[in-house]
């Protein structure tokens, strides 16, 4: 009788174990999951930088892109991780391919937001997506992990 009630006790405490652990890895997994990505970027355009752009991605058309920002960061020894550029994505949404462009007024398809010829930086540098107020973000903030939904890090030959 006794080892059947700990055999019982032990298959409870192994299912709740598990049981737990799965909870956990799912938050986990839920919680690390993005709907919006930095697709592509393209800072080192020939000559003058005219054809700059950010491409981002979400996972379903038409995702609207309220309380999301993007931060440009100076990743060079004189930059130390800091902003120099915000961009308030507020009242845009993707399009039908479910992506959104940021980029000069040269580029083609036409970009969303237009942002002047030079302005994303070459060399060692990041493109961040945040939820957050672009408030968190002015000029010289050092980057964070905090809020942050996507990031990519480059570099060029410049």
């Amino acid at each position: 009788m006794k080892l059947k009630l700990i055999k019982k006790y032990i298959c409870k405490k192994i299912i709740l174990h598990k049981s737990l652990s799965l909870f956990f890895l799912s938050v986990f997994c839920i919680n690390s999951y993005s709907q919006l990505y930095v697709n592509e970027i393209d800072s080192d355009t020939d000559s003058a930088d005219e054809l700059e752009f950010i491409e981002i991605k979400s996972d379903s058309p038409n995702f609207s892109l309220d309380g999301y920002i993007v931060v440009m960061f100076n990743g060079s020894n004189d930059g130390s991780d800091s902003s120099y550029l915000a961009i308030d994505l507020n009242g845009f949404q993707t399009d039908l391919n479910s992506l959104f462009l940021i980029g000069n007024s040269n580029v083609s398809p036409s970009a969303q937001i237009i942002i002047p010829n030079n302005s994303i930086q070459n060399g060692a540098d990041a493109v961040a997506i945040y939820q957050a107020p672009i408030s968190d973000f002015p000029n010289s903030t050092l980057a964070t992990t905090t809020n942050l939904v996507d990031a990519i890090v480059y570099d060029t030959s410049d």
